[in-house]
């Protein structure tokens, strides 16, 4: 099935302007994560120790952004479920804050697994777009990642070493499908 602009957007003049508009935030939101990613496997214990402080407040604001995202793109469906991510974002940041590192990484392990279920969903409600195979192969490695780290006890230092090149490879995978994903609608919208 060939898509063309109708069957992105509708035949709306003005959803096509405000998809452009928003597909260059997520093409560079994309980029910046992909970015970390490569940063947190370059530099796994750094990357580890880091997400104690910087992760915790990662979340909370990408539950804020989440929380606006959502209302900016209500248009376009899919309401319940950006809330609903960003209300796991908010409430993850805020555990993280209050506890140790072996609940950090736990919750993290959680918080991928839950994205990746996420990412799931949203790759089979994108399904027909070019490149969405990229958005479920990032939500099944996110499980597979989230797996392994729940699966460790983190009490010496090579696992919590090795959560970090995890944690990199998810973000770089995150970043990958949004920067093809949104490359391809905006190359269905120039159309």
């Amino acid at each position: 099935m060939r898509l063309t602009n109708s069957s992105v957007s509708g035949d709306i003049p003005e959803v096509h302007r405000e998809l452009r508009k928003n597909l260059g935030w997520v093409i560079a939101l994309g980029i910046l994560m992909m970015i970390l990613g490569l940063v947190a496997i370059a530099k796994p214990f750094f990357a580890t120790f880091a997400s104690i402080v910087v992760l915790s407040w990662l979340f909370i604001l990408g539950g804020i952004f989440l929380f606006v995202y959502t209302f900016q793109t209500r248009r376009f469906g899919y309401i319940f479920l950006k809330l609903l991510a960003g209300f796991i974002y908010l409430i993850v940041g805020i555990f993280l804050l209050e506890n140790s590192i072996q609940g950090i990484i736990s919750a993290l392990g959680i918080c991928i697994f839950l994205k990746g279920i996420f990412q799931i969903f949203l790759a089979f409600q994108l399904r027909p777009l070019p490149n969405w195979g990229w958005v479920l192969f990032s939500g099944i490695l996110g499980i597979i990642l989230a797996i392994i780290i729940c699966s460790w006890n983190h009490t010496n230092s090579e696992e919590v070493i090795f959560t970090g090149i995890l944690v990199g490879i998810d973000l770089l995978s995150d970043g990958l499908w949004m920067v093809l994903l949104s490359s391809a609608v905006h190359r269905i919208l120039k159309k």
